[in-house]
């Protein structure tokens, strides 16, 4: 797991975290969904839009949630991708759903979308 944290010095911090699971215990879509029956049962109003995909060939799904009081209002967005030997991947990235914040949020995450290599052994020697 990686995990990358906004300073926390504004309302408008956004959040990004990517995780591998060596094991996928259930498809993208029903990953993502398991996620967001979480949210339910804090907060009745959390809605997210499931879009099936892929990624780099691979079987994925993106979930764009919202939820929480309208004055703390968070936007979720996930990345779900299967790869190969059933590894899983979550790309995700929470963001203040207010309009600085989500312009910085989606941002973020299509920026680590753009570069997240699935099964790729980078070097640290240049």
């Amino acid at each position: 797991m990686v995990y990358g944290s906004g300073d926390g010095s504004s309302r408008d911090g956004v959040d990004v975290r990517l995780t591998q699971w060596h094991q996928a215990s259930r498809s993208p879509t029903a990953q993502a969904r398991q996620a967001h029956a979480g949210r339910d049962t804090y907060d009745a109003d959390a809605r997210t839009q499931y879009t099936r995909t892929s990624f780099q060939g691979y079987e994925a799904v993106l979930a764009d949630t919202t939820y929480g009081p309208d004055e703390l209002r968070v936007r979720v967005m996930q990345l779900m991708i299967l790869a190969e030997d059933d590894r899983m991947y979550e790309l995700r990235v929470d963001m203040p759903r207010r309009p600085s914040g989500e312009r910085r949020g989606t941002a973020v995450f299509k920026g680590a979308r753009d570069r997240l290599e699935i099964g790729a052994v980078r070097s640290a020697m240049p």
